[in-house]
């Protein structure tokens, strides 16, 4: 197996090659994308010494290419947040989890940075919103390893897939469905445009949002606006102005447009959080990380809170993001007072809180520390200290966790590029026992009758052979 791999990695350095250095390679998590940077290295400083720039989209990919460039000279690794902020030169330009640059803000990486040579590194290119096409003007495709081929091959692990579904309780239901009937009652007053709607609640921003408003109510022709270009026509549509009823008089205010906009957005992200933060999904992981009692293991979600319940509920097992310190009791604090400086104001008026909980000096230490925990949670995690390491994102993309043969994703969005790193991160070459790999398992949890089903359905995408289950199947070993 091993020897395949490598013999794989040098034919793909000679596509790189062929394309004269300035491209992109998209293989699957587990392929070895970052011993094919190194190698590039090597080769474009064959001849001459040339200064190296490598991006990444976190803190915790930097760290790890640091270690794996730490033999090179004059090679930086920089988070792509601080590149953009001044121009640069550098002979060649790595970017890890190239499809990252398609947003446009972090695109501006191709004017900010001057470079000869540059190879772009990722395991899914395509974006749903076809940003990938703007990178591809500057780092072209230039060699596909997928999934598929790499568990065929055996450069992964195989892994078998599961949906479980769960269910959640009747009051919870009963909430779930209010805010839906809510929403879909929003959207419809749109056309279920959700960028229209988007734009006049703009995040929820009044006072950016009220010249979207005030513009389509012109458009609807509520303050009398003439309906003579035709591309305005269409852009508000007549579909909106029979939603809408014609109704002129009750709706000519564009507040009545913005407030019904942000009533809907609220309760579609009061429904992300209930699904994220689902108290089925958590307890369910809980026990599926306990049947698999052997496996070292990773869940994934949305959510820290959910990451640090699953975390608190088992033997062996640490949470993993950046709000990790003293997490249950700052949480309290952000719920009561909104604000730090809600917080101060409280204390000034009640001194006695500062003896009840922690001060306000504390509040930031612990809230500082949170990240240095982390890491080290990560490093403990690594050496094998303990058994499980619970994640909302922080892991989605890139990092080398090998020996992984339990992933649970609790919580999800509809993207394919996340589901497809998640599974990445099971599917990395394991340990060998009797001449064989570890079986690897991942499981996605997934409550009945919500958005979470059309969710996993549009994730998963490409992905195949994936098992439908119920909880009581799986954990009595039906396969």
């Amino acid at each position: 197996m091993d020897s395949s791999r490598t013999k794989r990695q040098w034919d793909g350095l000679e596509k790189v090659v062929e394309f004269k250095v300035r491209c992109t390679v998209e293989w699957a998590p587990g392929v070895g994308k970052s011993r094919l940077g190194l190698n590039a290295i090597k080769l474009v400083r064959r001849n001459k010494h040339r200064s190296v720039l490598i991006v990444v989209p976190t803190i915790g990919l930097r760290a790890q290419w640091e270690g794996q460039v730490a033999e090179f000279e004059d090679v930086t690794v920089m988070v792509i947040n601080s590149v953009i902020t001044q121009p640069r030169n550098y002979d060649f330009l790595i970017i890890d989890e190239i499809h990252r640059m398609g947003a446009e803000t972090f695109g501006r990486i191709f004017q900010r940075v001057t470079y000869k040579f540059v190879l772009g590194l990722t395991g899914t290119l395509a974006r749903a919103d076809l940003r990938h096409q703007y990178i591809s003007r500057y780092a072209p495709l230039a060699d596909r390893i997928s999934e598929s081929e790499a568990r065929r091959e055996g450069w992964i692990a195989d892994f078998k897939q599961y949906n479980v579904m769960v269910e959640e309780s009747q009051t919870w239901y009963n909430e779930y469905q209010g805010l839906e009937t809510q929403y879909a009652q929003g959207a419809s007053r749109f056309g279920s445009d959700f960028g229209l709607m988007m734009n006049c609640s703009y995040s929820l921003d009044p006072l950016k949002g009220y010249p979207e408003a005030v513009h389509l109510a012109n458009l609807l022709g509520w303050r009398g606006a003439p309906w003579d270009r035709a591309k305005e026509r269409r852009r508000a549509g007549n579909t909106i102005v029979e939603c809408w009823g014609g109704d002129v008089d009750n709706y000519r205010a564009p507040g009545k447009l913005q407030m019904t906009a942000i009533f809907a957005i609220k309760a579609n992200q009061k429904m992300n959080r209930m699904v994220y933060e689902s108290q089925a999904k958590k307890a369910a992981a809980v026990e599926i990380i306990k049947h698999y009692s052997s496996k070292r293991a990773l869940t994934f979600g949305q959510s820290t809170e959910a990451a640090d319940w699953i975390a608190s509920q088992l033997t062996s097992a640490k949470a993993y993001h950046t709000n990790i310190a003293s997490a249950d009791r700052r949480y309290k604090w952000k719920k009561e007072y909104k604000t730090l400086v809600g917080a101060m104001k409280a204390i000034e008026k009640h001194p006695e809180l500062a003896r009840d909980e922690m001060t306000v000096s504390k509040w930031k230490e612990k809230r500082i520390g949170g990240a240095t925990i982390a890491k080290q949670n990560l490093v403990n995690f690594l050496a094998g200290k303990f058994r499980i390491l619970c994640t909302a994102k922080a892991i989605d993309e890139g990092q080398d966790i090998p020996d992984v043969e339990l992933g649970v994703i609790v919580s999800r969005t509809r993207s394919e590029t996340v589901q497809q790193q998640r599974t990445g991160r099971v599917a990395r070459d394991h340990t060998f026992e009797s001449g064989r790999m570890k079986d690897a398992i991942v499981v996605n949890l997934v409550i009945k009758n919500t958005k979470d089903q059309v969710w996993v359905r549009k994730a998963q995408g490409r992905q195949r052979d994936i098992i439908e289950r119920e909880l009581e199947e799986l954990l009595n070993g039906t396969s």
